[in-house]
């Protein structure tokens, strides 16, 4: 079975609803209003979301990684709670904010690589989401 992406919609005018993306051709998923985006928006339900909001980067190198970055967008966007202000790594199960109060995400990777885990859940509070090193 192919490596695909998996996007569930967790609040959001697309709530209830899971895509897949196939990992073959692609290099990136755009999220935004904007109609081409890979992980398109409702341009009036979902006003939080900026045009072009933010972007997952996929690292196709000895291992298979996975970077997000938010592209300026004016309400930011939050990984498990946490804003991001630079490029971010990100792993199965992290949840996506995309805008302050706007829709939320669930991001995976199915099947799972084994060296891909979901983050450790600290009790008590949210894990912490380490930048990217420089």
């Amino acid at each position: 079975m192919a490596t695909r992406i998996e996007i569930r919609h967790v609040a959001g005018s697309k709530a209830n609803q899971i895509e897949q993306f196939q990992l073959d051709n692609l290099t990136e998923l755009t999220i935004g209003r904007d109609p081409r985006s890979t992980i398109a928006f409702d341009p009036t339900r979902d006003d939080r979301v900026s045009r072009n909001h933010a972007v997952i980067r996929i690292l196709k190198g000895d291992q298979l990684a996975f970077r997000i970055a938010d592209l300026g967008s004016s309400n930011g966007t939050k990984i498990n709670g946490s804003k991001i202000e630079r490029e971010t790594e990100l792993l199965p199960e992290d949840r996506i904010e995309v805008g302050s109060g706007g829709p939320v995400i669930v991001f995976d990777v199915q099947p799972r690589p084994s060296h891909l885990v979901a983050r450790t859940r600290i009790t008590g509070g949210e894990a912490m989401v380490q930048p990217a090193a420089n």
